[in-house]
């Protein structure tokens, strides 16, 4: 009998429960890998994503960034292809159905070795516009978080297939609509590189003087998102309010 991705999602839950008995971000044994629980619905806040995939077992959320907004559910999953701030929000959550959440932290490295070995160097040259997107789940990509999850309970499985699984699930995202996100990743000089670098920038220096112009030289794209006032002012006041009050918190 073939599995529907629908019991896949059912497993994955109850795999998850077993590592957030309580509300929070949850590590787990796979250092890249954590479980979210929320028990009632959140208030939209300003916070810093990283390059990850998120995939929602239970509830819902919301994410804005610039002018979007990107709902993801059980059946779809976000993915953020830069270190980028935004605000999120969880809008279905309750005590009896909590809302549950993996994050698994994507890997340049990885997205390199992939695009070595599927020569696809090619997409350094691509225009790819915003940090999100938001895609539906699959059979496939269900099944490898899956399987990544039964890793969790045993230390040599952990060791040995995780960083495979792991492969995998970079390479399917690889190959979905939005994949060429995920390949800029993997490039290095692209846009997607040279914007992480400056908002990795913005963080570590937030206490020194910094000017624009200097942060846009290293990323010109980084330019039109500042000043662009139909694209970027709004995540520009946010960046700047943020670096002031020194308040900026990674997204759980």
């Amino acid at each position: 009998m073939n599995t529907t991705r629908t019991d896949i999602t059912k497993n994955l839950l109850a795999a998850a429960l077993q590592y957030c008995k309580g509300e929070g971000t949850h590590p787990t044994p796979l250092p890249e890998l954590s479980v979210i629980r929320r028990e009632k619905r959140t208030q939209a806040t300003l916070g810093m994503y990283t390059p990850s995939v998120c995939f929602v077992l239970q509830g819902e959320k919301i994410v804005w960034s610039g002018n979007k907004m990107y709902r993801y559910n059980p059946a779809t999953y976000l993915v953020s292809c830069i270190d980028v701030p935004a605000i999120f929000q969880v809008v279905s959550a309750s005590s009896k159905q909590p809302y549950i959440g993996l994050k698994l932290e994507l890997q340049p490295s990885v997205v390199y070795e992939i695009l070595q070995e599927t020569h696809s160097a090619e997409i350094q040259n691509k225009n790819t516009e915003g940090g999100f997107f938001v895609e539906k789940v699959t059979a496939e990509l269900a099944d490898a978080f899956t399987r990544l999850m039964r890793t969790l309970e045993n230390k040599n499985d952990l060791k040995v297939l995780a960083p495979s699984i792991i492969r995998e699930i970079h390479y399917r995202l690889m190959l979905s609509r939005f994949g060429i996100k995920i390949r800029q990743l993997g490039v290095v000089g692209s846009k997607t590189q040279r914007i992480g670098k400056v908002l990795d920038q913005l963080q570590k220096e937030y206490a020194a003087s910094l000017r624009v112009t200097d942060l846009c030289a290293n990323a010109p794209a980084l330019r039109t998102a500042l000043f662009s006032p139909a694209d970027g002012s709004a995540i520009a006041t946010r960046m700047r309010s943020n670096l002031r009050s020194h308040m900026m918190r990674p997204n759980d």
